[in-house]
């Protein structure tokens, strides 16, 4: 586990708490989401859940150093917010031990980046409800001086540091530019809004669905391309030849062509296997965390 990554920052409020702060206040009972209806996937989560939602702290250091944040994450949007998370920040660079999730996201009332006035850059200011200012009062109270996570669908979109207790409006600082701060402003927005997705149904399909269709497309111009060819040689003759000279100049050129382009800009026609499957409600918590360098 790499050194815990500081930043210069000024509180800042909802997502997750940091491991090991004082408890913040009990927030109300909650369940984890339900899981995805693809069985393969449902397992996935579930084992997912079992190692990096553990309140073992053997089994968290573990989560820890084999968490892969380059991989996709089973998690993203099924994790239980009443229990600890091992996470990774959105852009793969740093490693988190999150706390049980203490203020949700529809907690905040308002979410505005803006010039900072008492010295360069951006910052996030944040209003909160009556009830989420309370718990986050609270909360800072406790933990001066130390980090908490603000996180969406299980990753940590921002882990600053509590440098004073705060009743009110809260203000986000650090090495934002105008984009920086809007982009984290619209994160912190989005959680606010009671979105929710219901799992309808999920299938798997084969690889070789999309070879047979492939192998059927091609069977198909074959036998249109023939026809074409016997109408030219019945109706035009002789220059029924031309347009068959024509036609295969075409393809030369245009074959050639798609391949390039293909390579160029990523098309291929090798069969995928594609997995339809719905994402229950985005979630942004406010969580505590410790923190190491991925």
């Amino acid at each position: 586990m790499g050194e815990v990554v500081e930043r210069d920052v000024a509180p800042a409020a909802v997502s997750r708490p940091l491991q090991e702060p004082t408890p913040p206040p009990a927030p109300p009972p909650s369940t984890a989401p339900a899981g995805p209806a693809d069985p393969r996937l449902a397992a996935a989560v579930e084992s997912a859940r079992q190692m990096r939602q553990s309140t073992d702290p053997t089994v968290q250091e573990t989560a820890l150093l084999t968490l892969d944040c380059a991989a996709q994450d089973p998690l993203r949007g099924y994790d239980d917010p009443t229990k600890p998370l091992v996470a990774c920040n959105q852009d793969g660079t740093e490693k988190y031990i999150l706390g049980p999730a203490f203020l949700e996201g529809t907690e905040i009332a308002g979410a505005q980046a803006q010039q900072n006035t008492n010295g360069v850059g951006w910052v996030v200011s944040l209003t909160f409800e009556a009830a989420g200012a309370q718990v986050w009062g609270e909360y800072t109270t406790n933990n001066v001086g130390k980090l908490v996570a603000f996180t969406l669908d299980g990753e940590v979109v921002s882990a600053p540091r509590i440098n004073q207790p705060i009743f009110g409006a809260t203000q986000i600082e650090g090495q934002f530019n105008q984009a920086d701060a809007e982009q984290l402003a619209g994160v912190l927005r989005y959680g606010s809004l009671p979105l929710s997705f219901e799992s309808s149904e999920a299938q798997t399909v084969s690889a070789t669905l999309g070879l047979a269709s492939l192998q059927a497309g091609l069977m198909a111009g074959a036998i249109g391309l023939l026809l074409v060819f016997v109408y030219g040689l019945f109706y035009y003759r002789v220059l029924g030849v031309l347009l068959i000279l024509s036609l295969a100049l075409s393809a030369a050129i245009v074959y050639p062509v798609l391949v390039l382009l293909g390579r160029w800009i990523g098309l291929t026609l090798d069969s995928r296997a594609w997995r339809a499957s719905s994402w229950p409600s985005a979630s942004r918590q406010t969580r505590s965390s410790s923190s190491s360098n991925g």
